[in-house]
């Protein structure tokens, strides 16, 4: 009985601290964003191809908000080519026109609570 309450505060205790570990990433949000990185990204992502999307995702602080992200996009639009930078808070990506539009994915992230505007 000992070792089943020791292994279930054990489990508590991890699930709190991995949850508060990304409260903290969360609130850290915006402070490692550059500016003119992200305009880099989006010219660049303007002139290599006019089938690309660029985000700027003003919520997303982690590895665990990209992946929500990203799993997303593919869900839902059958995007197989996401591209993730977390610290410019940026998502790139190829919008098939038949199955998706840029004003589908902001509202799209909107519902999974991501602020999202296209660069």
């Amino acid at each position: 009985m000992k070792l089943a309450s020791l292994s279930l505060l054990t489990l508590t205790l991890t699930l709190f601290v991995s949850l508060q570990a990304h409260a903290e990433c969360a609130e850290e949000e915006g402070a490692h964003a550059s500016q003119e990185k992200t305009s880099d990204i989006s010219r660049a992502v303007a002139e290599n191809s006019k089938d690309k999307v660029a985000l700027h995702v003003s919520k997303m602080s982690c590895i665990s908000c990209a992946s929500k992200i990203k799993k997303t996009l593919k869900t839902e639009y059958s995007i197989k080519d996401v591209k993730i930078d977390v610290e410019t808070k940026t998502v790139t990506f190829a919008c098939p026109t038949k199955t998706c539009s840029v004003d589908k994915v902001l509202l799209s992230m909107d519902k999974i609570g991501y602020k999202a505007t296209q660069l």
